[in-house]
């Protein structure tokens, strides 16, 4: 899932361009999110979200501003529990 967030922050645009100020900035959020048992059972959203967790761990090392959101502590324990290392 991607959330798309437009925000327009003309005061963030000091010495730049008028046209620079007043275009709105786009940021594109990558988000997982677990359904709990909607769709899938359990092993499948871990199957599925888990490999999502360990791209997103290795963006935020190759890109220090990378962001990532993970909006429930349902694949924390599994996570760890899958990958201790």
């Amino acid at each position: 899932m991607i959330s798309i967030v437009l925000l327009l922050r003309p005061d963030d645009a000091r010495g730049q361009s008028q046209e620079v100020k007043t275009r709105p900035t786009l940021y594109y959020i990558p988000h997982t999110h677990w359904e709990g048992a909607v769709f899938k059972t359990r092993e499948g959203y871990l199957e599925m979200g888990l490999p999502n967790i360990l791209t997103a761990l290795r963006l935020l090392q190759a890109y220090p501003d990378y962001k990532f959101t993970l909006d429930q502590v349902a694949y924390i324990k599994p996570f760890l529990e899958h990958y201790p290392e």
